[in-house]
């Protein structure tokens, strides 16, 4: 796997997924293993080779898992606002609650990630 090219791993995810009906999303990877995935503190300090521990409270961890589970919070954050699976309900009660007034109203509610 060294040898392959980033940008060529992400084709193959890409393509992978999209023939299983999946998607790949993209997260901005900066500070993921400076950062506490316990109580969220940004310190260069916090990791030293393979061993995580922040400053801040004291949360011990493997460094590469700590910053797994910072990449793996971002991503449930992207997904949760994902309008993929969201559906769409009529909210008309609430557009006459501020005054809008139309034949059909939709409202698209927020989808909760259990």
């Amino acid at each position: 796997m060294n040898n392959w090219s980033f940008y060529q791993i992400e084709q193959f995810l890409r393509y992978k997924a999209e023939a299983a009906g999946k998607s790949v999303i993209m997260i901005d990877p900066r500070y993921t293993s400076q950062k506490c995935s316990n109580c969220g503190h940004i310190y260069k300090g916090n990791r030293k080779g393979n061993s995580f521990h922040c400053v801040k409270c004291g949360f011990s961890l493997h460094a590469d898992l700590n910053a797994a589970r910072n990449i793996a919070s971002v991503g449930k954050l992207m997904l949760v606002g994902c309008p993929v699976n969201q559906p769409n309900v009529a909210c008309n009660e609430v557009e006459a609650d501020i005054g809008i007034e139309t034949e059909h109203s939709y409202k698209l509610l927020p989808f909760r990630a259990e």
